[in-house]
């Protein structure tokens, strides 16, 4: 009796609240809830009454005892966080709740144009990014998300939210960041620093604004504070690109260009849309000589560049040209899925130009957003490490050999086909690149050869030395190198 008059007075609720009167809703599903406050079901409609009536709080309250479990959990996270954002003005709250929504149902994309729209405020540039690149995957994108795409990390998103953040939430992370932002891209650094230290004090894992802090820190001559700060960073802002590019900066503004070419090349493997990164390890190479590596970097950044000022003239005014000139620009960059969807955009707004894109197809769904072929200068830093790592271990080997005529007086025997109980010179130069201890376990009345299992050949399987194997090489480094057979 008990569920059947449960489900008589849901019935009646969500009559009352299609015909608009939440109250009489409520009424009827009080008693529900003093029954069961965990019935999902109930909490849901109570939530969808008390928010019909503007009662926000109460609203927010019941969507959030809609059991983890429920198939109502997901949406239930998604109104919550709706209203935390945009009525009762919880910037965190509103986060924590929209978050868990995704992570409920991955396809809410009006959930992700709300942190996306969030973070952008906050001048959270990876991951407004990140949000925003899911929704152009997945055919959602709007023509916003496509200019902020394009403006990246010069966007100024939806300011005039800030201070109605301010009031209801002064001290909530995220408010504190978003007016340590907006001072941000008004240069006063006086005022961002104090706020990017409270909200980072709350939020230490937002390394975009970690990343603002430590370049502030870097512009204002604060070395001290910068050490601290890069001390304290968390792990997990290793893989930021922004921080790298900080670190380059400051390597830079102390004329270390050599480190400062390591950390942009960091940068620009994390983030090939990185503008300054690319820019900046363009000067530094070309400072050092490196001129057709420094190139390839300068047209990648002039490439973003392009995308850049495209993205903003359409900004300014729509029109079939600069929609092509932004699809262009963007599959010049590399960026296969926003050319794609600015070319739909221009199919459906402007159809009278759609020839103009008309070969421009749909990206396979596995295709990453920056294609491997338009990062060409990523590949030549890598190689070009890899010629120094090279050149570092031929270095090492001819030390060894020194090392080892300066001891014996004569340099090591090369190789002995006759008798396989004396080793090659590979391994009669171990002691002198810091391999004693794997020298000292070698049996020499035992053989050598390759041809053979033994404690020696099974010792010298299991170390690889790194000095011996070529940076290059597409072999696997942990196939057998033969170290110690004649």
């Amino acid at each position: 009796m008990w569920q059947d008059d449960t489900a008589d007075r849901l019935v009646l609720a969500k009559k009352q609240l299609q015909q608009g009167h939440p109250e009489k809703a409520l009424e009827l599903l009080h008693p529900l809830l003093q029954r069961d406050p965990a019935d999902g079901d109930v909490c849901y409609l109570a939530a969808e009454s008390y928010s019909r009536k503007k009662d926000y709080t109460s609203a927010v309250v019941e969507y959030g005892r809609v059991p983890v479990d429920h198939e109502r959990r997901a949406a239930a996270c998604f109104r919550a966080g709706d209203i935390l954002l945009l009525q009762l003005f919880q910037p965190t709250k509103a986060e924590q709740f929209l978050r868990e929504a995704l992570a409920s149902d991955g396809d809410l994309h009006a959930a992700k144009a709300h942190l996306a729209a969030l973070y952008g405020l906050c001048g959270l540039t990876s991951l407004t990014s990140e949000l925003r690149v899911k929704r152009v995957r997945a055919g959602q994108a709007t023509e916003v998300d496509l200019v902020l795409l394009g403006l990246g990390d010069t966007a100024a998103e939806n300011n005039a939210a800030l201070a109605s953040y301010q009031k209801a939430a002064p001290d909530d992370a995220l408010t504190q960041l978003a007016a340590a932002h907006q001072a941000w891209q008004q240069h006063d650094f006086l005022t961002a620093q104090p706020l990017y230290e409270k909200g980072i004090g709350q939020r230490p894992d937002l390394c975009d604004a970690q990343a603002r802090l430590g370049r502030i820190l870097k512009e204002t001559g604060d070395d001290a504070g910068f050490l601290k700060w890069h001390a304290g960073l968390p792990k997990a802002c290793d893989e930021h690109a922004d921080i790298w590019a900080v670190r380059g900066d400051y390597s830079l503004s102390h004329h270390d260009v050599r480190g400062a070419i390591r950390c942009y090349w960091e940068a620009a493997r994390r983030d090939p849309a990185h503008r300054s990164a690319h820019h900046q390890l363009g000067q530094a190479l070309a400072s050092l000589g490196e001129t057709q590596i420094a190139e390839a970097f300068q047209r990648r950044n002039e490439h973003l560049q392009q995308l850049l000022l495209a993205a903003k003239q359409f900004n300014v005014e729509a029109s079939p040209e600069k929609v092509v000139r932004v699809a262009l620009a963007a599959q010049e960059c590399g960026h296969v899925w926003e050319a794609w969807t600015w070319a739909e955009m221009l199919r459906k707004r402007f159809p009278q130009g759609a020839e103009s894109l008309k070969n421009m197809s749909r990206p396979s769904s596995g295709s990453p957003r920056v294609q491997e072929t338009a990062q060409p200068a990523v590949q030549q830093a890598r190689e070009a490490a890899r010629r120094t790592q090279c050149k570092n271990n031929m270095k090492q080997i001819g030390l060894a050999l020194h090392n080892y005529e300066s001891t014996s007086t004569c340099f090591p025997l090369g190789s002995n086909a006759s008798w396989d109980r004396i080793p090659n010179w590979r391994l009669q130069i171990f002691p002198y690149l810091e391999q004693a201890n794997l020298y000292s376990r070698m049996d020499f009345n035992l053989s050598f050869s390759g041809l053979v299992t033994n404690a020696n050949t099974t010792a010298l399987s299991n170390n690889k030395i790194a000095t011996y194997i070529c940076p290059s090489s597409p072999l696997d480094p942990n196939a057998d190198s033969s170290v110690g057979t004649t």
